[in-house]
């Protein structure tokens, strides 16, 4: 259990979706995703259903409904974006604007997950100088965080790992059970850490047993 001083009630969620790409960062040309859900990944999903400035999403546990299914495709891909400053140039003067993508295109292959079925376990941490406000609203944050999910609102659409995964969410059902398989993931990503203005990746070691990966506290939320 985490420190009771950064981390408060447990709160889960379920998401579900037909494909996923959890990217791994060591790979920059093709994709390659990872074979679960990140902390970081589960983090932007929690956001997007409920922020809020007084604390930040820490994950605890990360559950697996389904087995680990695999799938390989292609995408073609531009390499070139038109650059904002253009944007704003053409709009401003009134003039066309037109680039040609035919020589742009690449094809990228993908080693992407298939039919993702995962419940998300995590606290509102925040850092011990906001306790006490924090603590004055703690209910109201649960209360509002649980009706969003009932509803289905969102701040905007969740997908996992890229804009066309859309990710599905709803309350956990307590008869669902993790899958009964154990497996030695190595070092996964953990979440990005800013350090002198640079986003500095943390890993951590995961490990699965019965469905369930333990998650270590984002290590800058002690500070």
């Amino acid at each position: 259990m985490p420190d009771n001083k950064l981390f408060h009630k447990p709160l889960k969620i379920r998401v579900r979706g037909e494909f996923a790409c959890f990217t791994r960062p060591e790979l920059s040309v093709e994709r390659c995703s990872y074979p679960f859900i990140t902390p970081s990944a589960a983090r932007g999903i929690l956001e997007t259903v409920y922020h809020h400035k007084d604390f930040r999403w820490s994950i605890f546990q990360i559950s697996l409904l389904k087995p680990i299914s695999w799938y390989n495709c292609s995408t073609s891909e531009v390499s070139q974006w038109i650059r904002p400053n253009l944007i704003k140039t053409a709009i401003e003067s009134h003039s066309s604007l037109c680039t040609d993508t035919s020589k742009m295109r690449q094809i990228r292959h993908n080693r992407i997950l298939f039919d993702v079925d995962y419940v998300i376990t995590a606290y509102m941490a925040i850092k011990p100088s906001h306790v006490r406000r924090f603590n004055a609203r703690l209910d109201e944050h649960i209360k509002e965080f649980r009706e969003r999910v009932s509803l289905g609102d969102c701040i905007r659409q969740p997908t996992f790992g890229q804009s066309d995964y859309i990710a599905f969410f709803e309350t956990v059902n307590p008869a669902i059970r993790p899958i009964h398989e154990n497996a030695d993931f190595g070092y996964v990503l953990h979440d990005f850490q800013l350090i002198k203005h640079k986003r500095i990746p943390i890993f951590f070691h995961a490990v699965m047993k019965d469905g369930k990966i333990k998650v270590p506290p984002y290590p800058g939320l002690e500070s």
